[in-house]
């Protein structure tokens, strides 16, 4: 489902470009994606934020946001998920895809600003977390932070 900017709320637009603006943060790989991630409560307080390769190379932004609260003791359950890409249905290197621990940690809604580009794998956590009934919404208003952090891969393909 992509929505059109009056449909979407502030809190929500706020949360993405935050979560956009974390992917700046990364250091540049040619083994994966730069990307930010906030997760909040149902009220959409924030409860952590990520950035992939925070924790080492193998953590990808939102394993590192659910990974924050779990640390702090706070369960995420019905919380929601801002990613400035499509979470991973699948990965390379064999770890749990984030598609997996956002079910597993029983989110009701992911808010994602760039499809995942066909690089490394193909996108499908769009799909798999919308058969699990998660919400699932693009924000198309935040790919330029994503493409502007990510330039070196996408450049290349």
């Amino acid at each position: 489902m992509t929505l059109s900017a009056p449909e979407i709320d502030a809190l929500d637009q706020k949360h993405l470009a935050r979560a956009a603006q974390l992917g700046l943060e990364c250091p540049a790989s040619d083994g994966s994606f730069s990307v930010g991630a906030v997760l909040t409560d149902s009220d959409g307080q924030e409860i952590s934020t990520g950035y992939t390769r925070e924790f080492g190379d193998s953590w990808h932004a939102e394993q590192v946001a659910l990974e924050k609260a779990a640390r702090d003791g706070i369960d995420p359950a019905g919380g929601w998920m801002y990613s400035s890409l499509e979470p991973c249905g699948n990965r390379l290197s064999g770890n749990v895809p984030c598609v997996q621990r956002i079910i597993d940690a029983k989110l009701s809604r992911v808010i994602y600003a760039e499809k995942e580009p066909p690089i490394f794998v193909t996108g499908v956590g769009h799909d798999l977390l919308r058969e699990q009934g998660l919400d699932v919404v693009q924000l198309e208003g935040f790919k330029e932070v994503f493409r502007q952090a990510n330039k070196h891969l996408l450049e290349k393909s």
